[in-house]
């Protein structure tokens, strides 16, 4: 779980700052409503002790304002800071994306296919989106007041202030069981809302073809079977996580009830006051208020785990530069030498030479897929040659850095959209 906290903020990258504010003001606003239950305690001393004076309700009353006034502006400031950095790092997340694709050789999108990298800057990043801001505020501070509250207890009886420690610690038990599933399961629900934006582009993209060759049948049974996968992986993280959950809403329940039951029974025996009996009784329904509405929170971590590891697998990828420099060629000859390329196993260029002078004009002529647009995408590097050698100006493309090489370039394709079956 902590792990999870650490890659999270680390991967806030410039935006870690404002998540620490947002999450200190969530702090706040805890305390601040915490204090409600110092004015009720006011009022159940003052009612027990039987020292009731008008200055009581006026102080209760006064306790109560700043809380609520205090939680309200801490809620407000927590909200802002939070959206903003949530909004600030997914989009910094995918301007990076953006950046870092136009680096990468075509090959590597070949490799990819076009749905799964849109996948990573669209339904991958909108579930950081949507997920972070709620899932990690909450279960920290959840975790943190749960603490705070119990160790607060301790201070006035040590054995009811354990009870409530211990339910937290159970509480954890379960919850650790439930983050090792949803590890177990989010990767399938992330690989299944992949294939479904793939399905969707390659539908949307060949609407015309499908139309043409009536093959609206076959191509809705296609697009229908990802939604169903990506219908029941969802389904399945909901059956897997609710026996959980209502495991953790159980033991904090139990724990409460034990709290007051343990109370009352002291005071009876004698070895608790009144006052500090009803004490536990309030505390016992407000010290798990925060970790309760956070427990189905906790599932989503690993969510936004996997979520992580998508984004972070495009930095992974090769760049067309590397080891190139910032080259002004004498002139912009165009010269194949040699050159073999392969899409995996496949050969679809062997030995190829010829040369484009300066100033001229040369068609490249053939039938479909016989490489006129590989051998084209191969002057600008959108691929590397499995041999052989590309040269601008005398120069190898593979010696270029990729934006002054791209800077001799400006290409328009004109492209038949081919269905994957």
């Amino acid at each position: 779980m902590f792990d999870a906290y650490k890659r999270f903020f680390r991967f806030a990258g410039e935006q870690k700052g404002t998540w620490y504010k947002g999450m200190a003001f969530e702090l706040l606003r805890s305390i601040f409503e915490a204090l409600q239950f110092a004015a009720l305690l006011i009022v159940l001393r003052a009612l027990v002790e039987q020292n009731m004076t008008g200055a009581t309700p006026w102080m209760a009353f006064g306790i109560m304002t700043v809380s609520v006034a205090g939680a309200a502006l801490c809620w407000y400031l927590a909200h802002n800071s939070e959206g903003h950095a949530d909004y600030c790092m997914c989009a910094e997340k995918r301007i990076h994306i953006g950046e870092r694709m136009k680096y990468m050789p075509m090959g590597y999108f070949n490799a990819q296919s076009l749905g799964s990298l849109t996948a990573v800057a669209t339904s991958t990043m909108e579930d950081l989106e949507s997920m972070s801001f709620a899932v990690i505020a909450r279960t920290v501070v959840g975790m943190i007041r749960t603490t705070i509250f119990s160790l607060a207890v301790l201070c006035f009886d040590w054995r009811i202030g354990l009870i409530f420690l211990l339910g937290m610690l159970l509480f954890l038990w379960v919850n650790s069981l439930l983050l090792k599933k949803s590890r177990e399961l989010s990767p399938g629900r992330l690989a299944a809302q992949t294939r479904l934006v793939d399905a969707v582009l390659e539908y949307i993209q060949g609407m015309s073809v499908v139309r043409a060759f009536h093959g609206d049948k076959a191509a809705n049974q296609t697009l229908n079977r990802t939604i169903e996968e990506t219908e029941q992986q969802n389904f399945k993280l909901e059956r897997k996580r609710i026996p959980y959950n209502v495991l953790e809403q159980i033991v904090l329940r139990v724990t409460a009830v034990v709290a007051i039951l343990l109370s009352i029974w002291f005071f009876l025996q004698g070895s608790m006051t009144l006052f500090a009996c009803l004490m536990v009784v309030v505390s016992a329904f407000l010290v798990y208020s925060e970790l309760e509405s956070a427990g189905e929170m906790f599932f989503m971590l690993p969510m936004i785990d996997a979520s992580i590891d998508r984004v972070e697998e495009i930095d992974c990828a090769p760049r067309m530069d590397e080891g190139g420099s910032v080259q002004t060629p004498k002139h912009c000859d165009i010269s194949f030498e040699h050159v073999d390329f392969s899409y995996g196993e496949r050969k679809i260029i062997r030995d190829v030479s010829f040369t484009i002078p300066e100033g001229t004009t040369t068609a490249i002529v053939g039938p479909s897929g016989s490489g006129k647009t590989t051998l084209t995408s191969l002057m600008a590097r959108f691929w590397d040659v499995d041999s052989g050698a590309v040269k601008l100006g005398g120069i190898d493309v593979k010696d270029y850095a990729l934006d002054s090489l791209m800077r001799n370039f400006s290409m328009v394709f004109q492209r038949v959209y081919l269905f994957n079956d």
